[in-house]
């Protein structure tokens, strides 16, 4: 995939795996779970002080840009992590954004920041989503992209950082 933003590649998964080989377990990575696998994961982002980045594309009509993930069946906002700890939250979750949507968003139409614990979530307003043409880039993730008015959201089967966003909006 193209790196739209310019920024170092940083293979987080691989890292881990380079910090562990330091340790006296040199054959953890064959003895672990998917589960010990993902807590460790989580724990060195946690450390590093990652955070999870994301844009709530909102137009005129109420509408925000969604996306449906393709492990958990829930539909939340286009968000990602930062590569490393160096990246700067606007341009991971425009990066975020561009991986899951293909859409490439101009710094200047982001209008204000929602913390959520580790999250970040940058307001963009626009005037209309159907202007931009978003499929799904990241088919690893994405199951489906769709523009749902904020009224109906609570009807669809969301998570909990978009269940906390809705009443922040």
């Amino acid at each position: 995939m193209e790196n739209v933003y310019n920024l170092p590649n940083y293979d987080f998964q691989t890292n881990i795996w380079l910090v562990h080989a330091h340790t006296n377990n040199q054959d953890w990575r064959n003895k672990t779970t998917t589960s010990d696998y993902y807590k460790l994961k989580n724990r060195i982002k946690k450390k590093l002080g990652i955070l999870r980045c994301g844009i709530i594309m909102i137009d005129k009509q109420d509408r925000i840009l969604c996306v449906k993930g393709k492990k958990s069946g829930k539909w939340s906002l286009p968000k990602g992590h930062q590569r490393h700890p160096f990246e700067k939250p606007h341009v991971c979750a425009m990066r975020e954004l561009h991986e899951e949507t293909n859409i490439i968003l101009p710094i200047l139409e982001i209008n204000r920041l929602i913390s959520i614990s580790d999250q970040r979530y940058f307001i963009a307003m626009v005037d209309d989503l159907d202007q931009y043409q978003y499929f799904i880039n990241d088919r690893d993730e994405v199951r489906e992209i769709k523009a749902i008015h904020k009224n109906e959201l609570m009807t669809y089967d969301i998570n909990y950082g978009l269940r906390q966003i809705i009443y922040k909006i």
